[in-house]
């Protein structure tokens, strides 16, 4: 249930992260599950938004490609790219056969479900009645406010991608604004001086992003006019073979959006010195972002540190650094998965 309801929610990037925790709490409260699967079910599911054209990193990744390759379609080089990110394909992977229970407990998450299988009966009742009590009197959400608009995006977005013949996103994002708007004004949901506010406020909450990728593309751009990536590919371009590029990049990253606890400054660090270097040596573009990709979100759901799992662990009520040693176990195997498999493909490609 928690898998199925973190796919549905992973339309956003942080939708699934701080509600399925709270949602989920007291079925994994009555079923005797740590609240620690759910939150590893939850973050390795909602890779699933990398793979969606209307998520924030696809919006980010896209520019910034653009800006480091010129000539370059961003948005054709990450759906091109993108299913190199063998950390996000893992993760999602993870997720289903963790759910399944084909992957073990292992580690401090074994030790957490033992504590959870060990607790009495009468104070398992007892939270259960106190979570319980605390939702009282709380309304059932319209599911079709939530599903229309998606529907009416993915599928303009389809349609306007299949007759341009590459992806077209605006019309589908119109699109699911109007459908956003037009049906809980038709149920009466909200009233029509209503919308201005709202739409204020969407933009108020969506400002962080907005100068997310205003400095991330400036950065960027920045470091090609001081000539920061010739200077890197003159120093290593020389004498680093095409092999190893990838899984350089990959280990680079990892490190650093460990340190960071953040996906976005990993990749504002790193593509525009792994992409113009893996240009210079002959590599595989699209390999060197995958590893690029799957490194920096390797951190981004590791890290305690990271804006993920801070939100993870306030949807559950833990402490993100418990959190994160209960991961650690399962996201090392995958990243070691990873890196054998950039070593591989970069000796195929």
């Amino acid at each position: 249930m928690t898998l199925a309801l973190s796919v549905l929610l992973s339309v956003n990037d942080y939708l699934a992260d701080m509600t399925v925790g709270q949602i989920m709490k007291p079925v994994a409260l009555q079923n005797r599950v740590a609240r620690h699967k759910l939150g590893l079910i939850t973050s390795s599911t909602a890779n699933i938004t990398s793979l969606l054209p209307f998520c924030m990193y696809f919006l980010f990744c896209s520019g910034m490609v653009a800006s480091i390759l010129p000539g370059t379609d961003g948005f054709t080089f990450y759906y091109k790219s993108i299913w190199f990110s063998f950390f996000t394909m893992l993760s999602i992977l993870t997720s289903i056969l963790f759910a399944m229970g084909i992957i073990p407990d292992i580690g401090p998450m074994k030790k957490h479900q033992q504590e959870v299988d060990a607790e009495s009966e009468d104070s398992l009742q007892a939270r259960i009645n106190e979570m319980n009590h605390s939702t009282d009197g709380e309304g059932v959400s319209d599911i079709l406010s939530f599903a229309l608009p998606l529907v009416g995006l993915a599928s303009v977005l389809a349609i306007t991608s299949i007759i341009g013949k590459g992806i077209v996103l605006l019309p589908a994002l119109w699109v699911g604004c109007l459908i956003s708007i037009i049906y809980p004004l038709a149920r009466g949901t909200i009233k029509f001086n209503e919308i201005s506010g709202g739409c204020i406020s969407g933009f108020v909450n969506q400002a962080p992003v907005f100068l997310i990728l205003m400095f991330a593309f400036g950065f960027g751009s920045m470091l090609s006019e001081i000539g920061f990536s010739d200077y890197i590919v003159s120093m290593f371009g020389g004498t680093v073979s095409k092999v190893i590029v990838p899984l350089l990049v990959f280990i680079v990253a990892s490190l650093v959006s460990y340190t960071t606890g953040s996906l976005g400054t990993a990749l504002v660090m790193m593509l525009p010195i792994a992409l113009p270097l893996a240009s210079a040596v002959d590599a595989s573009l699209a390999l060197t972002f995958g590893a690029c990709y799957s490194g920096s979100q390797f951190g981004d759901q590791t890290s305690p540190i990271s804006d993920v799992l801070i939100m993870l662990s306030g949807s559950n009520e833990m402490d993100p650094v418990e959190m994160s040693k209960a991961f650690m176990p399962y996201r090392m195997v995958q990243w070691v998965i990873c890196a054998a498999l950039f070593l591989i493909f970069g000796t195929i490609l």
